[in-house]
């Protein structure tokens, strides 16, 4: 069904876009106290 796509893809941008952020404050976390070892 089309309406299921669509949700689709807003659910997978959705979620792309926390990744997306969630990998930014990583890698501020990462340059504050550069422990590579706790991931």
């Amino acid at each position: 069904m089309e309406v299921m796509g669509i949700l689709g893809f807003i659910f997978g941008l959705a979620a792309f876009v926390r990744l997306e952020t969630l990998i930014k404050k990583l890698r501020d976390k990462k340059i504050i106290d550069s422990n590579d070892s706790e991931i």
